[in-house]
């Protein structure tokens, strides 16, 4: 086995992107959710194995437990038809992460090669994890082997003469994956009765993600798994386990279901991963799982980045339980010109005889030669959603917000970080895309930002129904170009014969908008983002005090819903009387490249909805407004504990960043003594190895506060290694996860301040990704208080 390969199987037992210590039992408001949350069950919704070539095809997940307590995991791999293959179980004491790579489980048969792993008597515990006497059956479990019937349904979907048909034949192995918080050790699969009464427990505990890996050739993409929910006192419409359990009770799972029409962007070089409920339930016979080959779609229609579209007709089409298809082949619908990029509609509904939609997911996976991203399609709608007929239009559609899973349609998106080399194209840069996804015409707000929250630059981008836009942040501030070279406007951008007028939004200064700054805008732009100062321009005051020095030009973005094409930024009064919006219509998405050393990394924008009618304790926008109206946007605000991995040093070059955004202080009264007041300070670090030994700012023991001295800008890109701001493991180790309470402990309000953060991973093969950081929480949780690892009393972990 060569270094190389060595290296990425290290890299499979310890990359863990997204954890948190805290769980969803907390009481929160549901209509406060934006991003993944701990969960009981996960969906790893596609993965393909190359048996034979250990650098080929693989995938890597990891199960965190982010409770205090003892945990059992139990994962079942399904077949592309909807098949249980196998099952095993992963014991995890408190805080504990364990990552398996499946190229060990089904070419290996290692499902723990440093066994055993499965025992309660031989699983170190670290000083914060505290046994669960509940769990049953442990005690003297031994690693499992994986039977080749299992290997044989995966890749030849033949388990025996008696059970074919079962799955797809393919050169890999092929399948999709769950995995349930249990309360033993059994080997029951969810076919079984008895896991519906005995071994399902509803502890929404688990987190985890996934990378898929192709080390021959350099790819590597990944992302959070799909985190779903148990809610036992919501009577669901159907829940995500309910074709398993008896006809009488359906929802014991109590899982909250998936949605099923998703808006997918591509490019060339896109494949879609998509996850679809099949047909076959509880004591299905082997003959019933051969009919998930072909589950029916009630919809998909292709735009390009001119709003012309393709759909599939009266054309049946039919997809099984777990696919990957490029987008330039069937069944997606063909534009038949020379288009480079869009997004496609997708109604994976395989039923219109009932009064909800079947379940699905979808990953749009990009690669090129040298380069992979993987990001998650955005649903139009919740589980809860009701399904939307063939001839029905294609928007956004409204669902009980305690089925919200995913990101969701939004009226403001957030790049929590840019950076752009002005002097290098080939050097750092950040490329992002807005998507309208109503069939209306709505206009777009783009505002960046400093990294003392300072806005430079405010601009409008009209998209017409269904319009896609990408902006490359080097052609902003190097080049002066915004959009094409020609802007957007209504006398620019074509309308489609899909997209109608929006009587809800004044386009009257909307004809022709800005493609080309003057000059003395672009030597505002890069001074502020690169040296910290803005010259004089027009009636707008000089001021060297908006930022940090930087090489590159550093900052955010924000992007709004708004109702005109005024110049207003959101620092002014009128932004929130006259300009803002409330249509949830936006989805967006980043990619942020260095090419000349062959790395990538992209996801999602963070979505950001406007939902009027709930009387938030604070807003994303709060503090531009005025005392006495300070919701008047309306937007979800962000939480302010996240946890996060790290993986820093030894040979392989292991190098993690976390690209964090924060609240600032400043609003509509910042001035040019104020900006650097966006130095905010944060509560607390705790920082783990994988054994869950314990590192906080302080030694608990100390009689200074912790947030005296960690302070850091509204948006930074910081080293995992770098002691001035995270505690630093003294043991060797090199692999673990931090938690991060970011709120600002000096701020005289109810509420904490709001945050968010990207786990940015690279090494020394060039092979890199970014996954965000898991909330402890939505943005209606309480303040976190200072556990005791540092100076605090609170343990961490999840609380009533």
């Amino acid at each position: 086995m060569t270094r190389q390969v060595r290296w990425w199987f290290s890299l499979a037992l310890s990359l863990f992107l997204a954890l948190t210590v805290s769980a969803a039992t907390t009481r929160n408001d549901d209509s406060c959710d934006i991003s993944v949350l701990p969960a009981a069950t996960l969906l790893l919704p596609y993965f393909e194995v190359d048996l034979d070539d250990p650098a080929g095809e693989t995938t890597l997940v990891t199960v965190t437990n982010v409770s205090n307590t003892d945990a059992v995991a139990r994962v079942t791999l399904w077949t592309d038809r909807g098949y249980p293959a196998f099952s095993f179980n992963v014991f995890l004491t408190g805080y504990d992460a364990y990552s398996f790579n499946l190229h060990d489980v089904l070419g290996r048969g290692q499902i723990a090669p440093n066994a055993p792993w499965s025992s309660q008597a031989n699983r170190r515990r670290g000083h914060f994890s505290e046994a669960d006497p509940q769990l049953a059956m442990c005690e003297d479990a031994e690693p499992a082997s994986v039977p080749a019937s299992a290997i044989a349904a995966l890749t030849t979907g033949s388990v025996s003469e008696e059970c074919e048909d079962v799955g797809g034949v393919h050169e890999n192995a092929v399948g999709y994956a769950t995995i349930d918080v249990v309360g033993n050790c059994s080997t029951n699969t969810p076919l079984d009765p008895a896991y519906w009464i005995r071994d399902l427990r509803n502890d929404n505990i688990l987190l985890g993600d996934y990378q898929q890996l192709r080390v021959g050739e350099g790819i590597a993409e990944g992302g959070p798994l799909v985190h779903i929910r148990a809610i036992p006192g919501k009577d669901f419409p159907r829940t995500f386990y309910a074709r398993f359990q008896d006809s009488t009770s359906p929802g014991r799972d109590a899982r909250q279901p998936l949605p099923s029409q998703f808006a997918a962007r591509w490019t060339e070089g896109t494949s879609l991963k998509i996850w679809r409920e099949g047909r076959a339930g509880t004591g299905a016979p082997c003959t019933a799982f051969a009919s998930d080959e072909n589950l029916t779609v009630t919809d998909l229609v292709t735009f390009d980045d001119q709003e012309n579209a393709a759909g599939k007709g009266t054309a049946r089409v039919e997809l099984a339980a777990a696919t990957k298809t490029a987008v330039g082949d069937e069944p997606f619908p063909q534009l038949g010109g020379a288009e480079n990029g869009g997004w496609i509609y997708l109604n994976l509904d395989r039923s219109q005889r009932d009064d909800f939609g079947s379940q699905a997911w979808v990953t749009s996976s990009t690669r090129t030669a040298d380069r992979s991203i993987a990001i998650d399609a955005i649903p139009l709608g919740n589980g809860c959603a009701a399904p939307a007929e063939p001839e029905a239009r294609i928007e956004p559609r409204n669902g009980d917000d305690s089925c919200d899973i995913a990101l969701l349609p939004a009226a403001t998106l957030l790049l929590p970080y840019f950076e752009v080399d002005t002097d290098d194209r080939r050097g750092e840069q950040t490329i992002f895309t807005i998507t309208n996804v109503s069939p209306v015409d709505q206009i777009a707000r783009v505002t960046l930002w400093t990294d003392w929250a300072f806005p430079v630059i405010t601009f409008n981008v009209y998209l017409t129904g269904y319009d896609v836009q990408t902006i490359d942040l080097y052609d902003v501030i190097e080049r002066g170009i915004i959009a094409p070279h020609a802007g957007t406007g209504t006398d620019i951008t074509d309308r489609g014969p899909r997209s109608g007028r929006n009587l809800s939004i004044d386009l009257g200064e909307c004809t022709q908008l800005v493609g080309q700054l003057p000059e003395e805008y672009v030597t505002r732009m890069q001074t502020a983002f690169m040296e910290g100062v803005v010259p004089g321009l027009g009636t707008q005051e000089g001021c060297n005090n908006v930022g940090l020095e930087h090489d590159n030009a550093v900052g955010y973005a924000t992007i709004d819903v708004v109702r005109n094409c005024a110049e207003n930024p959101p620092t002014a009064a009128e932004y929130w009387t006259e300009d803002i919006g409330y249509d949830n219509v936006l989805i967006g998405d980043y990619r942020q490249t260095y090419v000349a050393d062959g790395l990538a990394q992209g996801s999602t924008l963070v979505h950001i909805r406007a939902i009027p009618g709930v009387r938030f304790p604070r807003t994303f926008y709060a503090r531009f407004q005025s005392g006495d109206a300070p919701r008047l946007d309306a937007r979800q605000p962000l939480p302010s504990a996240v946890a996060v991995r790290s993986l820093q040093g030894s040979v392989y070059g292991y190098d993690t960043h976390y690209k964090i955004w924060r609240e600032g202080i400043t609003g509509r009264e910042g001035t040019c003594a104020t900006w650097d007041e966006n130095m905010v300070t944060f509560t607390e670090t705790v920082r783990f190895d994988e054994a869950e030994n314990a590192w906080g700012d302080l030694p608990n023991d100390s009689p200074y506060p912790v947030y005296e001295y960690i302070v850091l800008p509204s948006t930074s890109r910081i080293s995992a290694n770098d002691s001035s701001v995270f505690p630093q493991m003294d043991n060797g180790a090199i692999a673990g996860w931090m938690y991060l309470n970011l709120d600002d402990p000096h701020e005289d309000r109810p509420w904490a301040s709001q945050a968010w953060v990207i786990t940015s991973m690279r090494d020394g093969l060039n092979l890199s990704v970014d996954v965000e950081g898991a909330a402890l929480g939505n943005g209606c949780s309480p303040a976190a208080p200072i556990t005791e690892v540092t100076v605090g009393t609170e343990p961490l972990g999840p609380r009533p």
